[in-house]
Formats: C-alpha cells, structure tokens, sequence
C-alpha cells in the first residue's frame, strides 16, 4: 500500500473527526436550549451518513421535539442524511426514518406538515410507495404550502419507474 492510500484509508477509520463530530452532535440533541438542538440537527444533516447512523435514533427523536424548529431542523436534516444516501434507501435505518416522517404529515404545524413532504419527496421506487397515500392526503390540507410540497413530492415519487 503506497503513502497515499494509506492516508486515505485512516482518514476514514472510525476514529474520524466527523464521528466525534456526529457524538458530540448527537450530546447536544439533548441540550435544554432548543437553538443549541436545531443546531445539532443541522450538524447532524451535513455529516456523512455513514458518521451519523449510529446518532440517527437520537435525530428521530427530536421530530417530537416541543419546538416547531427542532423539528423542522430534524426534518431537514435527516432529508440530507436520505438525499446523500440514496443507494441504502432500503435499509433499516432509512425506512425507520421515513415511517417516522410519514407520521408528521399530520402534525400540529403547517411547518412540520411541509418539511416532512419535502423530506419524503426523496424517497425513490419502491421504497416511496408506502408513502404516497400519505402523501396524497396532504393534498387537501388547509395550508397551502403543505399541499405545494405534497404536490412536489407526489411529482418527484410517482415518476419512478415503480409508481408510474
């Protein structure tokens, strides 16, 4: 193994700065101050997937945050963690995190309602099925941002290959 791909390979070990990092993120889920949470979700988003899947119980936890941003920062982040790890969306962890953002299309805040579409628009072939009668139903909801981003989503999942 030559110089170099001995540096890559121990940058990507598991005692990485970024895994450190997604702990450290993750600690602060917990924090009394909800601008310090929505600060850990939003950390949490812009780690690699492979860094924070060990925190990712944690982030799912913060979508029953009592704060209407620590939920949408949740939302987005795990939207980014669903984005860049398109190729294991069928994975545990993945249709664990969609089943719970499934369930806050119904939440209390337009808000919530938006973000969640906008994170499960992600989803492709036959891993957004389960989701597009969820979708659908935000179609006919009274704020009409929600119904834009269910709209977009629904666009986004029923041109896979697996919905059309």
């Amino acid at each position: 193994m030559g110089c170099g791909a001995a540096v890559a390979s121990a940058r990507y070990t598991p005692s990485t700065p970024e895994v450190a990092m997604a702990k450290a993120f993750a600690g602060e889920l917990k924090h009394s101050d909800p601008q310090v949470r929505r600060g850990a979700c939003w950390g949490l988003g812009r780690l690699p997937p492979s860094h924070v899947v060990s925190q990712a119980a944690e982030l799912l936890k913060c979508l029953a945050d009592q704060d209407e941003q620590v939920v949408t920062a949740a939302n987005e982040a795990l939207h980014q963690l669903l984005v860049k790890n398109q190729e294991q969306l069928q994975s545990e962890g993945n249709t664990i995190a969609a089943r719970v953002l499934s369930k806050q299309l119904s939440h209390p805040s337009p808000k919530v309602r938006r973000g969640a579409c906008w994170s499960l628009s992600c989803l492709s072939g036959e891993a957004a099925a389960p989701y597009v009668g969820a979708l659908t139903r935000c179609l006919g909801d009274s704020n009409p941002s929600v119904v834009a981003a269910a709209e977009q989503a629904l666009s986004t999942l029923t041109s896979c290959k697996y919905l059309s």
